[in-house]
């Protein structure tokens, strides 16, 4: 292995080292926060509707309902184009060690 190529797999170490996600999200400044995005989507929705029930929060809880949705939606396509890639993956490693 190369100089050089031991340092960029030393900097890919780095940057991509292993550590527990699930503990990362726990608080948000003074907020608790939950594990998964629909939980957290859930206490907003649920905070949103504590508020008055005027036109300029009428406004406001629309537009975050709006944003809320579609944050969640978002994440369940990138969900399961995660899913399609690591499908792929391990039916193309299955393939290629049936060929060797």
């Amino acid at each position: 292995m190369s100089r050089s190529s031991s340092a960029n797999s030393a900097d890919e170490e780095r940057q991509f080292a292993p550590h527990n996600l699930g503990d990362a999200f726990d608080m948000v400044g003074d907020q608790q926060v939950y594990k998964t995005p629909s939980a957290n989507v859930a206490v907003a929705m649920a905070n949103l509707d504590r508020l008055p029930d005027t036109p300029e929060c009428q406004g406001v809880r629309s537009s975050v309902r709006a944003h809320l949705i579609a944050a969640m939606g978002q994440t369940a396509t990138l969900l399961k184009r995660v899913q399609a890639i690591s499908y792929i993956e391990v039916s193309s490693d299955q393939t290629h060690r049936s060929r060797t």
